[in-house]
């Protein structure tokens, strides 16, 4: 099997669905493929196995902190804006929303709908986020402990959005293609996974120059240069 670029994917939905359908079905795919890649990169570090965690706290828990909320908060964001309205602020946007108006038919419009709307209610969390805390920070939110908390924000509300964003994409995929998309199965050549690992023998480098050092007994290269 040959690995497309990302023009020949683009070509192949062009050529089913049409130049206008085509190319924002290519374009929200691309996204969707982006942001399960981050999602699951997330989940490698901080989700998985509470070892990881403790071993990133061992590292540099400040740093690895800094990180985890930043990605949080991009991976809500860049759900909240896949749901936008099709026009805002007086530009067109890449948006599910808009795949509703490029429908050739009413029957495949009526069985696209209800999944835009399903997708709609399960990211609704996100554009909570973006709105009153990433995007703008709600002064009554940030001021008043009696404020409406933000709509709650966990893996598996993050896990049912994705699932109902690919469910949107794949009945269009099915209609045309007759199979289904697979999310779930992102290729990776590096990642999570391997930062883990350099992190751990980095950290068992350290804890045995360490033990040298308290011993007095030192290699030459445990007095190595600042980077």
């Amino acid at each position: 099997m040959t690995e497309q670029s990302s023009t020949e994917v683009r070509d192949t939905y062009v050529n089913a669905m049409g130049e206008g359908l085509g190319s924002v079905f290519h374009e929200l795919w691309a996204e969707l493929v982006w942001l399960h890649v981050k999602w699951d990169e997330f989940k490698v570090l901080y989700i998985v196995k509470p070892s990881r965690v403790d071993l990133l706290n061992r590292t540099t828990g400040m740093f690895f902190a800094m990180i985890q909320a930043v990605l949080w908060e991009d991976i809500l964001l860049h759900m909240a804006r896949l749901m936008d309205p099709p026009r805002s602020a007086g530009k067109e946007t890449l948006t599910f929303k808009r795949l509703s108006g490029l429908m050739p038919t009413d029957e495949l419009r009526a069985s696209l709908q209800p999944l835009i709307h399903e997708a709609g209610a399960k990211t609704e969390f996100a554009r909570d986020w973006r709105n009153r805390r990433i995007a703008h920070r709600d002064l009554n939110h940030v001021l008043d402990p009696r404020a409406k908390p933000l709509e709650t924000a966990r893996v598996e509300e993050v896990d049912e959005g994705l699932r109902s964003l690919a469910a949107a994409l794949n009945c269009l995929h099915l209609t045309y293609f007759g199979s289904e998309l697979n999310f779930d199965k992102v290729y990776r050549r590096n990642g999570g996974f391997a930062l883990l690992k350099i992190l751990r023998e980095g950290n068992d480098a350290r804890d045995a120059r360490n033990e040298r050092l308290k011993r007095g007994m030192p290699l030459p290269d445990d007095f190595g240069s600042d980077i």
